[in-house]
This record gives structure tokens, C-alpha cells and sequence, in this order.
């Protein structure tokens, strides 16, 4: 620990054991016994020789964070010799192996990331820096990215799982999972990291500002004891409809959605009823940004034919899809309206085709369902006490 001190100063050992938890212990145990202690005991070797053998055994733990210390460390106090034994190229000899400065961190580094700093080893591969605003937080967008790359498909990750996943290094993905689990939205066996019950704070948080769910959950009850059908609410988020509410028929077999789940918006009816009340910017926006893929043969496949759609809805004040997200399945949706009159939501009802025709839904299920949407808007407008109700765009 001596020596590790002598050469990384102080600071960063403090800091580095007052970080260590009992997962990281052995591994800061090892770094100080092997990398430190063994090499630096050993007699007949001078400084350098055993400050190159300490990069060595860093390298092989992979201790990126300690990598960088002790290369900038080292060709400080000249430990170190500044030419690569692999290669003429030296740190500071070109502009592409320069080492980059805090006003200007160059992406392009050379490639053997001679005292690169955290930063540009943890930033994920493919992506570019360019045309974020100034106030950009990068390590909340990793942050989010983490949580997200847990789905239905991948309920539980390893570490190599959320690194590949999101694009971090295996030692980014880590700091991030284990920050999860010490703020209890992430729990892990060591191994294998999945997401807690309490991550859905996170969303819960927006849906109660909002009273939504709230509000919505109680007709929604009476709109499918009354039509025996599924009924749910969404809203628009990004390109993405997020289920917000939703009570399912009892049935031996029904769709697996659930609060949270999200779609295209395109090839949803509560979708398109949402989008069919954007302003002409915005739905220009969408249109032009939005990559179709078809999920059924009548799907819609193009954004002309969305648009036509999209003029269809508006003007009759409806949305019905028959067979595009899923075979078989048909719903029909209306919009939910904040107090201004703009669309803050949609609500629909969904059935599979062998039991209602397109004209039993339009006779059946649209004209209860407007109702259910109106009691809704009217209860909404009553629980913000007259606060604008909050939409995603």
C-alpha cells in the first residue's frame, strides 16, 4: 500500500477505499497484494522495470481506472518511458496519440489509449458527441440505457449481457449496475443483475402527477363489465404508445400487455388517434423520422398511406385497426382531451376477430366507448383542479 501511495498520491487510495464495497474488496485486496506489493518487493528490478510490470499486471485484472492513474502517474515522475515499447508512436508526438485536455477531448485517440482518460474508454461505442446541447448529462442518458436494456426478453443480465446491450465497456456497465443496486433498483447474486420492484417509481412518479390511472381505471372497469372486452389507456411518448391503464377481460386466453408496455404509435389505434391530433409541425416531424416495418400483410408499409390514415382518423374521431400489430386482433380507439382540447391520451377497446365483425365494433363498442372517454375527461379536468394536464410529445 506504500508504494501504491508513493505513486498514485494519497488522494486517490483514500478514495479508492472508501469506495470498496464487499463485492469490489478482493479485488482492490489483489491489486495492492500482486500488482503493488509482490512486484515492487521483489530485489534486483530498478523503478521502471517495476513500474512496467505493475501496468502488466493492471492490464491482465483489467483495473482501467488504476491503468490511467499509474501511466500518467508514472511518466510524471519518469518511471515510465514515454516511447511504447510496441510502437514509434509516443503520447504527446502527434495530434492523433495526443492525450486530450479538459477544454477539448477529442473521440480520436490513439489506439493504445496512452493516459486516455475514463471518460473516453466508458463512452459507448458508435456514438458521437455531436449536436448535444451544452447542459447534456451523458452519464444519466447511460444511466437510463442500463435500466432499459432489462426487457421481457432479457429479464436478468450478467454484466457482458448490459455492457454488449447498451454499448458501455463491461467496466462501465458495471459502476452503472452496481450504483442500481445500492440505490435498490437493481438486485444481484453476484452474477446475475435484475430489475427490483422499486424501478417502478420511476415511472409511477409521472402517472400520479398526471391522476390518469387514477381516473381512468374506475370506467375503464365499467366500460369492460359492461362490453365484455379489454380496454386500455396510453399515451404518447416519442415515437412509442406507453400503457398507462388498462383491465383485461377475463377470458382463458388474452394479450399479454400490461402497464408499461409500449408499440409504435403507427400501428396502434390509440397510435393514430394520438398522432391524428399532433399539430402539422410535429406530425411533418414524425413523418418524416418514423421507420415503418410492417407487422402483419395489411399493415400499413409506408408514410403516405400513414398520413392518408392519419387524415381518416381526424376527421371522423376515430381509430380502428383490424389485423396490423397482431393477426387477428382488432381495436378500436377514441382520443382523451385535456381542458384546452388538445389530445392528451386515447382509451380503446381490443377483441380478436372471431368474435365481432368491423361493423359490430363500430355498432357495439364505439358509441360506449366515446362515453367512457368523455366521463374520463370530465373526471381528469376535476382531479388537476383546473392544472393543464401533463402530455408526453
Amino acid at each position: 500500500m506504500t508504494v501504491r501511495r508513493e505513486v498514485l498520491g494519497d488522494e486517490h487510495v483514500d478514495r479508492a477505499v472508501a469506495r470498496t464495497t464487499p463485492f469490489t474488496e478482493p479485488f482492490q485486496d489483489f491489486i495492492t497484494r500482486t500488482a503493488w506489493g509482490d512486484v515492487w518487493a521483489r530485489p534486483g528490478l530498478d523503478r521502471k522495470t517495476r513500474s512496467i510490470i505493475t501496468l502488466t499486471a493492471l492490464t491482465a485484472i483489467r483495473a482501467e481506472g488504476e491503468i490511467g492513474m499509474h501511466v500518467r502517474a508514472a511518466i510524471g515522475n519518469g518511471l515510465t518511458p514515454r516511447r511504447s515499447p510496441r510502437s514509434s508512436c509516443t503520447p504527446r508526438s502527434t495530434p492523433a496519440c495526443r492525450r486530450p485536455t479538459r477544454r477539448s477531448r477529442s473521440p480520436r485517440t490513439c489506439s493504445r489509449r496512452w493516459g486516455s482518460t475514463r471518460r473516453d474508454r466508458e463512452r459507448p461505442r458508435g456514438r458521437r458527441r455531436r449536436g448535444r446541447p451544452a447542459h447534456f448529462v451523458q452519464s444519466l442518458e447511460r444511466g437510463r440505457s442500463v435500466i432499459r436494456a432489462f426487457s421481457a426478453d432479457a429479464p436478468e443480465l450478467t454484466l457482458s449481457d448490459g455492457a454488449r446491450r447498451t454499448g458501455l465497456t463491461r467496466a462501465a456497465a458495471r459502476r452503472f449496475l452496481l450504483t442500481l443496486v445500492d440505490l435498490h433498483y437493481v438486485r444481484t447474486d453476484g452474477h446475475v443483475f435484475w430489475l427490483s420492484p422499486r424501478v417502478l417509481e420511476l415511472g409511477y412518479a409521472y402517472l400520479s402527477s398526471m391522476s390518469l390511472t387514477d381516473v381512468a381505471e374506475p370506467h375503464l372497469e365499467r366500460l369492460v363489465a359492461e362490453v365484455r372486452e379489454s380496454s386500455s389507456v396510453s399515451v404518447l411518448e416519442g415515437d412509442d404508445v406507453i400503457y398507462v391503464a388498462r383491465v383485461p377481460v377475463s377470458r382463458i386466453m388474452t394479450v399479454s400487455i400490461n402497464v408499461g408496455t409500449r408499440f409504435a404509435a403507427y400501428a396502434t389505434s390509440m397510435g393514430r388517434v394520438m398522432l391524428a391530433g399532433l399539430d402539422a409541425a410535429a406530425l411533418e416531424d414524425y413523418l418524416g423520422r418514423v421507420e415503418i416495418v410492417p407487422r402483419s400483410p395489411r399493415a400499413i408499409d409506408s408514410p403516405q398511406r400513414l398520413r392518408a390514415e392519419l387524415d381518416r382518423v381526424r376527421a371522423q374521431g376515430y381509430a380502428l385497426v383490424d389485423g396490423e400489430l397482431d393477426e387477428g386482433l382488432r381495436s378500436v380507439a377514441v382520443p382523451i382531451h385535456d381542458r384546452d382540447g388538445a389530445v392528451a391520451a386515447a382509451v380503446n377497446l381490443s377483441t380478436h376477430a372471431s368474435r365481432r365483425t368491423i361493423d359490430a365494433m363500430r355498432k357495439d363498442l364505439l358509441p360506449p366507448l366515446r362515453e367512457t372517454a368523455a366521463r374520463i375527461e370530465a373526471d381528469l379536468q376535476a382531479a388537476t383542479g383546473g392544472r393543464r394536464t401533463r402530455r408526453s410529445s
